[in-house]
């Protein structure tokens, strides 16, 4: 990862929403037989059920949301694709696909006697999953030039045990922790002489059991829809699309940038 930002967003297009679901159409295809294939073995291999789950294409973006959002942030992947070229990962593309994994795991294994799911077994593989899942993104995240948080009302809240913003959900606020603690690596060191322009549902939390948690957004930089058409209306074909992004927005130097929208 090289730079962060927290987008204020929550807009849909509905082409450029069709432009992400085909992206990533194809992608679950790709995945979703190999990981099927890796489940049915007597010992699962959890090492390369890991590295399977994510697509073997590479990915210029991580787009964090919450599942909510999620048509907003296929809206972004699609912009991204088609002003740009550059492929972004959605995260709510292994959300979704990890509760069918778990079920499809928990009716080989995870069934007892009465053919009900164990309560004990289904613990020991949910543990699994989320793990597997969480260590996989961990390393998406590192692998990714960009990161993105599309912060919206469904994803933060105002809380009154932080006296400030809080998320219910343990995956944003583990990305967000995760790109905070992340390594920071060089342009070169993603892009490498062989870089090209064209690298191309969690559930809804029960009511009863609300658990805030406290996210660090310090090191992301402020960004809104507004921004980012300025951004395609300064581009101009360049081979890195993100460096004029990056130049507009010095960390923690928002104030370039406002100046530049009021020119």
């Amino acid at each position: 990862m090289y730079r962060g930002f927290k987008l204020d967003y929550c807009y849909y297009h509905r082409d450029y929403c069709d432009i992400g679901k085909q992206l990533y159409s194809e992608l679950k295809q790709e995945v979703r037989q190999k990981v099927h294939d890796l489940t049915k073995e007597k010992v699962i291999n959890g090492t390369l059920l890991e590295q399977e789950w994510f697509p073997t294409q590479d990915f210029t973006v991580f787009i964090s949301h919450s599942h909510l959002n999620e048509m907003s942030a296929l809206t972004l992947a699609g912009w991204l694709y088609h002003n740009f070229n550059i492929k972004a990962f959605i995260d709510s593309y292994v959300w979704g696909y990890s509760e069918e994994l778990l079920k499809e795991i928990d009716d080989i294994y995870c069934l007892n006697d009465k053919n009900n799911y164990s309560y004990e077994k289904r613990n020991i593989s949910t543990s699994h999953i989320h793990m597997m899942l969480n260590c996989a993104l961990l390393k998406m995240i590192d692998k990714t030039e960009c990161f993105m948080f599309l912060k919206t009302p469904e994803s933060l809240t105002i809380d009154k045990i932080f006296d400030g913003e809080s998320t219910y959900s343990p995956w944003i606020y583990s990305e967000l922790l995760m790109s905070n603690l992340i390594r920071r690596k060089s342009l070169e060191s993603h892009r490498g002489i062989h870089f090209q322009k064209s690298l191309i549902t969690e559930k809804t939390i029960v009511k009863s059991l609300l658990i805030s948690y406290k996210p660090e957004l310090s090191h992301l930089t402020n960004i809104n829809y507004t921004h980012l058409d300025k951004w395609k209306e300064v581009y101009n074909n360049e081979d890195y699309p993100l460096d004029i992004l990056y130049e507009l927005f010095p960390e923690n130097e928002n104030e370039k940038f406002n100046k530049l929208l009021e020119d």
